[in-house]
């Protein structure tokens, strides 16, 4: 799956929610299941990862073992 592709569907999902309520970002499950919505299949492991890539923090139960350390600097 390309990245920008990814890229576009969150951004997408972001500002949907955010124009729904005031401040409210999307929680790593909402984000989650909106983009299987739009039929973009991905484990949360592949979500986290992506997210960390970004330098976004992501709570440590999603992320694969071999980032937890990155995890741990960017949260």
């Amino acid at each position: 799956m390309s990245s920008n592709l990814l890229s576009d569907a969150i951004n997408s999902i972001k500002l949907s929610s955010l124009s729904q309520t005031d401040e409210h970002w999307p929680t790593f499950e909402e984000i989650l299941q909106a983009l299987h919505k739009q039929g973009i299949y991905i484990h949360s492991e592949q979500l986290a990862e992506f997210l960390l890539a970004h330098g976004l923090p992501v709570h440590p139960r999603y992320v694969p073992s071999h980032l937890q350390n990155k995890a741990l600097k960017i949260n």
